[in-house]
């Protein structure tokens, strides 16, 4: 009975960790009271990756139709990028939308001026550390972020060359806040936003 108990706990081991290292960065998208909440985690391991530029920098937030999601505290500058493959799209809105409040680790799926999608981290980020942010836009539901059917309940996958992945999970936008009026404040400074650059590279 004992082995039987012990060669099922091994067996539970090899399955779970074979859970954890199927997506090594996870970013989910759900919808909240008065707007919409990204989540993110996991780690990286760069060591295995060639480098594809390291003077990247990026604003919180995001843009669904020419992809962006710009994750945690504020870089200014150096971030290094790992290019990816995968969907040109999460959604179908092309403007990019602020961050609202943005906490944690700063990292990113972004495209770059040469076409390219990478992801993006620190350039002090020590291969295989935990990343983990919390990003909030708000006054705006997951259609208002372009969100829509048949982006919603989808998950979205991005692989680096070493076989890692970057993924976003999307949930659906029922009962969320309004988008507000075209002519609110609010959305005059994301369509402003829009305008910007939320990429550059030096």
């Amino acid at each position: 009975m004992k082995t039987s108990v012990t060669f099922l706990l091994a067996i539970g081991v090899v399955i779970f960790s074979s859970v954890q290292t199927s997506a090594d960065i996870v970013v989910t998208a759900s919808q909240e009271a008065t707007g919409v909440r990204f989540l993110g985690s996991g780690t990286l391991n760069t060591d295995s990756l060639t480098l594809g530029g390291d003077d990247f920098f990026f604003q919180q937030g995001i843009n669904t139709a020419n992809p962006s999601i710009n994750m945690g505290n504020v870089l200014t500058s150096n971030g290094r990028g790992y290019e990816v493959q995968g969907p040109a799209e999460f959604g179908a809105t092309n403007a990019f939308f602020n961050a609202t409040f943005q906490t944690g680790d700063a990292f990113s799926l972004i495209r770059g001026n040469n076409g390219k999608l990478y992801t993006v981290v620190r350039n002090s980020y020590a291969s295989g550390t935990a990343l983990q942010s919390n990003m909030f836009i708000g006054g705006v539901n997951m259609a208002g972020l372009g969100i829509t059917t048949p982006y919603q309940n989808q998950t979205f996958t991005w692989n680096f060359t070493n076989g890692e992945t970057f993924k976003l999970v999307t949930g659906d936008g029922l009962g969320g806040p309004g988008v507000p009026e075209p002519g609110s404040m609010l959305v005059s400074m994301l369509l402003v936003g829009g305008f910007l650059s939320n990429i550059r590279r030096r």
